[in-house]
């Protein structure tokens, strides 16, 4: 059976995710902090809401059990097609992470979420850099600007990296831009 667990959902949204998520033959149940001890395939045993509205973590999410991608993406469209935001976090179940207490799972993808949001940074960054006219900054300046952006490129394009390394490399970029304009604003 197609299941989705939501957590941290406006009270006022409610029936409209479900009546969404019913389009797809989803049954859908809503949970807030009274569960986050319980192991992550227990949650999707529950047939009822447990909600009372208590939530510790400030993101919405959604679980699925038995959702293919393709159907998330689809699941996600309609969401946007009824104007009701997305779950902030979209989690499927797995034999990796059925056996993980909520909260802790919760965590987990709170951290990936934020490391994701971070490296998008960088990477608009580096994609913006060519829009910056880099004439005002000194010599030394400009050598420390090309080589945080040089690193930040092929720290990305290895795919190995710290979220310390991004948040430094991240840093320096915008430092360095801080000093500059917009080429298109020099006219």
């Amino acid at each position: 059976m197609r299941k989705v667990v939501l957590y941290n959902i406006d009270e006022s949204l409610k029936e409209q995710y479900r009546k969404v998520l019913e389009k797809f033959e989803i049954h859908t149940i809503f949970v807030d902090d009274q569960v986050l001890d319980s192991v992550s395939k227990d949650v999707f045993e529950f047939e009822n809401d447990v909600c009372q509205n208590q939530y510790q973590y400030p993101y919405s999410f959604m679980l699925l059990s038995g959702v293919s991608m393709a159907m998330l993406a689809d699941i996600l469209n309609a969401f946007e097609k009824e104007q009701i935001a997305k779950p902030t976090i979209q989690v499927m179940r797995t034999d990796a992470n059925q056996n993980w207490k909520l909260k802790d799972l919760f965590m987990e993808t709170i951290q990936e979420h934020l490391s994701t949001k971070r490296i998008c940074h960088l990477d608009q960054l580096l994609k913006n850099c060519g829009k910056y006219d880099f004439s005002m900054l000194s010599e030394t300046e400009q050598k420390s600007l090309k080589q945080y952006l040089m690193t930040g490129f092929l720290l990305l394009q290895s795919g190995e990296y710290t979220m310390e390394q991004i948040e430094e490399i991240i840093s320096g970029i915008e430092e360095g831009l801080s000093k500059t304009v917009l080429k298109d604003s020099t006219k």
